[in-house]
């Protein structure tokens, strides 16, 4: 009798979980159908994928497969909660990784660094060479400064045991490829590992490099290129509340903050800024207004933006080009006084025709700027180029 008794009750509390796994599964459906999608993270400072186009050639060419996986998990219901409790659970159960993210020592979060294939890493190249051949016959100037991320030059932080891909092999292969295509090389890898350990190059909570390692990349890209390093400076704090986007992406450390700060010419040099797409100037690198949302980094120039135009009262005659993701928004700023127009190229947004606009502004110099992870994944600046 108790073992029939057992076996109904058996029998229920199977079906109470069919019954409420089918629930969920119809609520999260449902969530996905009814609740609008979202364009933007602010929890990850990300723009989120919506659903995508469907035509003959996104679904032949697979795109629309890969954007469609991408589009349900960033619209996925309740999402930032789910990242949260499943950061919460690892934590408890001793895991030191979440979301690809590092829980290392003295308070950082570091991303970790994965190594593109083989065809990921031709087409990669092949945007430089597509900006390099369209300068042959020219005396514009290339150089590239890929910044290490903190997952090289922070590797000491890292747990115990952790996994990481070979960032330095990369850097070392890409330098190599680019050299090739007559693109000078502003080497990092070494000044950052050899300055001092007081030095804070990375934010504990994002991604982002500080503009202390900025102005140290300044200092070796003037001493690479042999241009006068005169320019004193004073340190403003701009923020002590910044939650970066790893702690929001991973759950982890939630409640800790960064400074952000900038260094302030002695003797400015005045100038104005161009917003190209959005029809806007203004007299400052600086958006104050970024400071009271949760997207503080975008303090430097508003965030990132298809062109920006940069002239200045420099007594200089030469124009630079930067090819960059947003590292570059902390570090532009410094080379103000070294040129008199810098105009900034985001490849993942900006449409117009390159070459039209490298002939057009008179360029005599081209700075690709990016970290690492953008240079090993992004591949906006082939796209640029095959247009």
């Amino acid at each position: 009798m108790q073992k029939r008794k057992d076996k109904i009750n058996r029998k229920k509390y199977h079906s109470i979980l069919v019954i409420a796994a089918i629930a969920i599964v119809v609520l999260l459906d449902a969530g996905m159908i009814l609740m609008p999608d979202h364009t933007s993270s602010d929890m990850e400072n990300r723009t989120l994928q919506t659903f995508p186009k469907l035509t003959f050639s996104t679904l032949v060419s697979g795109k629309f497969e890969s954007e469609f996986e991408t589009y349900i998990a960033d619209q996925f219901p309740f999402r930032n909660k789910w990242i949260t409790l499943e950061s919460t659970v690892s934590r408890m159960m001793g895991k030191t990784e979440s979301n690809d993210i590092f829980l290392a020592k003295g308070g950082y979060l570091i991303q970790n660094f994965h190594t593109p294939s083989d065809e990921q890493y031709a087409s990669l190249l092949e945007g430089y060479k597509g900006i390099a051949k369209l300068t042959e016959g020219t005396d514009i100037t290339l150089n590239a400064m890929i910044v290490p991320t903190a997952v090289n030059i922070y590797s000491k932080k890292l747990p115990f045991g952790a996994v990481k891909g070979d960032q330095k092999a990369f850097l070392t292969q890409l330098q190599s490829d680019l050299a090739a295509s007559g693109i000078n090389w502003i080497d990092l890898s070494e000044p950052f590992a050899a300055c001092d350990k007081a030095t804070q190059l990375y934010y504990r909570t994002d991604h982002h490099w500080t503009s202390d390692a900025a102005l140290l990349a300044y200092q070796t890209y003037n001493k690479t290129l042999g241009l006068n390093d005169s320019t004193t400076y004073s340190k403003k704090i701009l923020s002590d509340s910044f939650k970066g986007t790893l702690s929001a992406s991973s759950g982890l450390r939630t409640s800790e903050t960064d400074e952000i700060y900038a260094y302030l010419p002695d003797q400015a040099t005045d100038y104005t800024v161009s917003l190209t797409a959005e029809n806007t100037k203004s007299a400052s690198v600086f958006d104050v207004q970024s400071l009271s949302t949760k997207s503080q980094y975008n303090v430097f120039f508003g965030g990132n933006h298809p062109e920006v135009v940069i002239d200045s009262a420099s007594e200089s005659k030469k124009v630079l080009m930067v090819f960059k993701d947003s590292y570059a928004n902390c570090f532009v700023p410094f080379l103000i006084p070294d040129y008199a127009r810098i105009i900034m190229i985001d490849p993942r947004y900006y449409t117009e025709d390159i070459s039209e606009t490298i002939q057009s502004n008179g360029v005599t110099d081209i700075l690709f700027l990016y970290n690492a992870n953008t240079a090993a994944e992004d591949h906006s600046l082939y796209q640029l180029t095959a247009q």
